[in-house]
């Protein structure tokens, strides 16, 4: 099985997923009863198709870890990665031919539920939104992007950072380096 998928019962009862992801097999388009997959329409990284690939899994509101393997045993990669609505991760990290690279850091997936009866109101720019869904989303996008293999597990982090304030202090898909937006790639996984 080239997915090892394991379900765990938190203490509080909760159902929360574990994801260990081998991306050099072949893996499936996402769908919600599948739970995983390339999102978006693309397809897999290899040595002549460098277009960006956004991989998505199905995990209930909260906070990850995350940890991406990045490189290739088939060929030398240049890397940047995001994760949910475009917040950058890693701006660009090269590897040689066999060269593989752990990169950890934490994400919050959120939802626009407050409960069964309430939601959050969004902006019609997030309406439909990848950062306001069941999953958490990765972007792998580069000269020559690599990625061999991604895990996801829950994380209770030691410490959370919650802006608030106007539109300039919001998650938005302006720019790859507008504030919060750059905020990972600058802290990883200290925060």
């Amino acid at each position: 099985m080239n997915l090892l998928f394991i379900i765990t019962a938190l203490l509080s009862g909760v159902l929360t997923s574990h994801y260990n992801i081998d991306m050099t097999r072949p893996q499936p388009s996402y769908t919600d009863s599948l739970g995983y997959g390339y999102a978006r329409g693309t397809e897999a990284l290899t040595k002549k198709n460098h277009a960006p690939m956004f991989f998505s899994v199905k995990v209930p509101e909260g906070d990850y870890k995350v940890t991406v393997t990045l490189g290739s045993k088939d060929y030398a990669g240049i890397t940047a990665l995001r994760c949910e609505t475009r917040r950058l991760v890693v701006d660009r990290l090269e590897t040689r031919k066999g060269e593989l690279r752990d990169v950890t850091f934490n994400v919050n997936v959120h939802t626009p539920y407050i409960d069964g009866k309430k939601t959050v109101s969004l902006h019609k720019r997030e309406i439909g939104e990848w950062g306001w869904d069941n999953r958490l989303t990765l972007e792998f996008n580069g000269e020559a992007p690599a990625v061999s293999r991604i895990r996801v597990e829950p994380n209770n982090p030691a410490c959370k950072i919650w802006l608030c304030g106007n539109r300039m202090a919001s998650l938005t898909p302006a720019g790859d380096r507008c504030f919060p937006s750059g905020l990972p790639s600058r802290y990883q996984s200290r925060i």
